[in-house]
């Protein structure tokens, strides 16, 4: 596998109205029990969000629903030969922001593993 590769692409929609913050910290915990499902041991989540990087490295405890992802992602993690999760500006973040964009009308997820949308490729091959 090269750096930058494309591997999998998915998004998953739901009918709910979260804070931004809620969210991001939504996506990700979907992105890494996503890898752990697909069997992926070396995993690396990339986030916008600094307040999720921070509190998932810091493996940082509270009481209210957003650290019910955190500690899904924690607990994910950890059945990972390595797992780094790191902040990226908004920017360097547009692949995760196209997908997202991704129409879902009739399933929940859309999962990509292969064959992807010319868009994506051309997007993926820009950075």
């Amino acid at each position: 596998m090269r750096a930058g590769e494309l591997l999998v692409a998915a998004v998953k929609k739901l009918d709910v109205c979260w804070s931004p913050d809620l969210a991001e910290a939504g996506v990700a915990a979907f992105g890494v029990k996503f890898a752990n499902r697909l069997g992926y041991r070396d995993v690396e989540l990339e986030c916008d969000a600094i307040n999720v990087v921070q509190a998932v490295n810091s493996k940082h405890k509270g009481a209210t629903p957003i650290y019910l992802f955190y500690e899904d992602i924690i607990r994910a993690s950890l059945d990972f030969n390595s797992f780094i999760c790191k902040h990226v500006k908004r920017g360097e973040n547009v692949v995760a922001h196209c997908v997202a964009r991704w129409e879902t009308t009739y399933w929940t997820e859309r999962i990509c593993m292969s064959v992807f949308p010319q868009s994506l490729v051309a997007l993926v091959d820009l950075i």
